[in-house]
């Protein structure tokens, strides 16, 4: 549910509801409400909700976190699992939301290794 999901949200940032009402350009009271379960936020403030809380709009739209692991838990993941190539490009195809930012960032010319990957999220931390 949205209410617990951008609670949560706000709690792991350890941030207060005026923290986020400020942040939104809203009164406390409104994200009360949205903390509460009595009124939604408009389509309009979805995408900065998420941006001060660290989620994704489709996480806010849908009322459920996503969870993400990394790189190289999520590789062990899918080793363990031994799907077939096939389903494996099955699932990502369904769970892409832009085929074509895929194929750019999968371009040859602008492939990083997994090695690179790791330093850039290190750095990142």
């Amino acid at each position: 549910m949205l209410k617990s999901i951008i609670k949560d949200a706000r709690l792991e940032l350890g941030l207060k509801q005026d923290d986020v009402a400020i942040a939104l350009g809203i009164t406390k009271q409104t994200y009360l409400k949205w903390e509460n379960g009595s009124t939604e936020p408009k389509a309009s403030q979805i995408v900065k909700l998420a941006k001060t809380l660290n989620l994704s709009t489709d996480e806010i739209c849908t009322g459920k976190r996503n969870t993400k692991y990394p790189l190289d838990k999520f590789i062990a993941r899918l080793t363990y699992y031994r799907a077939s190539r096939e389903i494996e490009v099955m699932e990502a195809w369904s769970h892409i939301a832009d085929h074509d930012d895929f194929f750019r960032s999968i371009n040859h010319n602008n492939m990083t290794t997994y090695e690179e990957l790791k330093e850039l999220k290190e750095h990142n931390s």
